[in-house]
């Protein structure tokens, strides 16, 4: 018993450090609101409602409770429209950075549970009104049977061959000419293809300004460098490393 109320301990510890560092990243972004997520299963309408955009921030959490939140989050409202379609309108859900959350089985990680979730919702999910976006930089780290359920494709700019293939075996309509000019492409210039045009088509994705978040990106290392000053209770460390040495140094004297 001792042993697995000092485990649940270490979980919770962990757990709250992750918490705390998520909150750090929204201090950051002062322009935004943050509110505490509802409960899917009871309150699905505050999270899923007409014309709204509900956002889940996850920046600070480790892969594996990212992935556990976003599991029981998508079981819950899928519920819904499955089971009380009344309750909720049909909905889209966007997977940003997708290859966290539905890695390759190449990646040994395919244990993550929002890997069955996705799987289930991207395959069974159209005859209740339930979408899925992916996005990902990675497009060869994803899980293959999620990636081939993805009937339209927009493709940007791509060097890895890796994830040129993996791009060219996952859509219907682009072809291996239409990967070899993915390393080619400027920036906003991508290839839609898939269900959603009848051939591959090259598009100019025109750059919006107004989407652009100050707080967001604007790190400057070099001057938080030359600004810092140590917390206090690093100064303290500092001295007494500093003092333990000294008087380390004076015994090692008196021994010669």
């Amino acid at each position: 018993m001792y042993v697995v109320v000092r485990s649940l301990g270490q979980v919770a510890k962990k757990l709250k450090n992750m918490e705390q560092t998520n909150f750090r990243h929204r201090q950051k972004m002062s322009k935004l609101k943050f509110e505490e997520l509802p409960d899917a299963a009871t309150e699905p309408e505050k999270i899923i409602n007409k014309g709204q955009l509900s956002i889940l921030y996850l920046k600070g959490y480790e892969n594996l409770p990212a992935s556990a939140i976003v599991s029981i989050l998508l079981e819950n409202l899928f519920k819904h429209r499955q089971e009380v379609e009344e309750e909720i309108p049909p909905f889209l859900t966007i997977i940003e950075e997708a290859h966290n959350f539905i890695p390759s089985r190449s990646e040994d990680k395919d244990n993550l549970p929002s890997v069955d979730t996705i799987r289930k919702v991207i395959t069974e999910g159209r005859k209740f009104g339930t979408g899925v976006m992916i996005i990902s930089q990675r497009p060869s780290r994803l899980d293959e049977t999620i990636a081939s359920q993805c009937n339209s494709q927009i493709v940007f700019r791509m060097v890895n061959q890796k994830d040129q293939r993996a791009t060219t075996r996952d859509s219907e309509t682009l072809s291996v000419d239409d990967s070899k000019q993915l390393p080619n492409l400027a920036n906003g210039q991508g290839i839609i293809s898939g269900q959603v045009v009848n051939f591959s088509l090259p598009v100019q994705i025109k750059f919006d300004a107004e989407l652009i978040n100050d707080d967001i990106g604007n790190e400057n290392f070099i001057s938080a460098v030359e600004n810092w000053d140590d917390k206090e209770s690093v100064k303290q460390r500092k001295k007494f490393a500093k003092d333990f040495s000294n008087i380390t140094s004076i015994d090692r004297r008196r021994a010669n």
